[in-house]
Order: structure tokens, then C-alpha cells, then sequence
């Protein structure tokens, strides 16, 4: 596992995250069905994507990742945490990747975000809203208290966590978790 953490800012997370993700009073949810019903995706679909979507018989949800993140979402992978920031000062989602679509999806972006910019597409699971403020998330993992996500996309280092008081992402994602609303 990996853990990945993307800064959306007050105005993208309040558009946004009700959208594909919910709120902390309750989770939006979308199936496979739904999915392969969707024009812009079923045109679109790899081998690889409709069996991964088949395997899933849960509900997930859905996050789109800039043009930008691109060095990031290449290392993303099934399995792998990802923590959302709502603002500069909390992080407000954690979920597990289970999927990333194989292509580029403006037009799904599109159709859930209302823009063409969030071409990489995580579908996520065991995803739940929390309330950690950022401070104590940098001096947990050992940041400087300066550091600042503002607008990016990273990846906490497999070194940065060893040498934290977790021994790897898994616990760092574990421990995150415990701050849910």
C-alpha cells in the first residue's frame, strides 16, 4: 500500500465532494450497474475495467484527479490510501483505491464535476469523512509544520512513514481513520 493525499481547497471540496463522495452525514454511493450503463464510460471500458468492476459487488465512490497529479496517479494502484483536504488545515476523506480507469475520462469529469480536468479517474472503497487537523497529521508522520499541500497532489514516502512513529501505510492509514466524524 501507498498513501497518496491531494489538497482540493474550501470551494473545489464543497462542489465537489457531495458530488461523488457525500458528506460527513452521509456517503453518495454508485454501483457497477451505473457505471456500465454510462455512455462516456461503456465506449471506454478495458477488459481490465469490467472485470474489476465485476469483481466489486459494493457500492464505491468516485474521485477525479488533474492533469496535474499525473506523476502521482501513475503510481496509484488497487489498494493504495488516499486523504482528501477539504481545506489547508483538515483533512476531511479517506478512502481505498480499488480501481483506476485505464483511460482518460474528460467527459466523465465532465459529466459529474461540470469540467473536462479531472482526466484520472479512482474508484474507492472502505471510505469514510474525517476530521484531522492538518498539523497533527505533519508532526504524526514527521513534516516540518511549514509543509503545505496547497492545490497538489503527493505521496507520503515509504522512508517518510518508517522513519514516523508508523512502521508502514497501512498502520499511517489505520490511524487516520480513527478520526472519523
Amino acid at each position: 500500500m501507498k498513501f497518496f493525499m491531494q489538497h482540493i481547497g474550501e470551494v473545489l471540496s464543497q462542489r465537489d465532494f457531495p458530488r461523488t463522495l457525500g458528506n460527513s452525514n452521509k456517503l453518495v454511493y454508485f454501483d457497477t450497474n451505473e457505471l456500465l450503463n454510462w455512455p462516456e464510460l461503456a465506449e471506454n471500458f478495458s477488459a481490465n475495467d469490467i472485470k474489476a468492476l465485476e469483481r466489486e459487488n459494493d457500492p464505491f465512490q468516485i474521485w477525479g484527479l488533474p492533469i496535474g497529479a499525473r506523476n502521482y496517479t501513475k503510481q496509484m494502484q488497487q489498494g493504495d490510501a488516499l486523504m482528501l483536504l477539504g481545506s489547508a488545515k483538515t483533512c476531511e476523506y479517506i478512502g481505498e483505491i480499488f480501481h483506476k480507469l485505464t483511460f482518460s475520462n474528460r467527459e466523465v469529469s465532465q459529466r459529474l464535476w461540470g469540467e473536462p480536468k479531472f482526466e484520472t479517474i479512482v474508484l474507492l472503497k472502505k471510505s469514510q469523512f474525517i476530521m484531522l487537523d492538518w498539523s497533527k497529521f505533519l508532526d504524526r508522520v514527521g513534516y516540518s509544520p511549514t509543509y503545505e499541500l496547497r492545490g497538489a497532489t503527493s505521496r507520503v514516502a515509504t522512508s517518510k512513514i518508517k522513519s514516523s512513529q508508523f512502521t508502514s501505510a497501512e498502520e499511517l492509514a489505520e490511524w487516520v481513520r480513527t478520526h472519523k466524524i
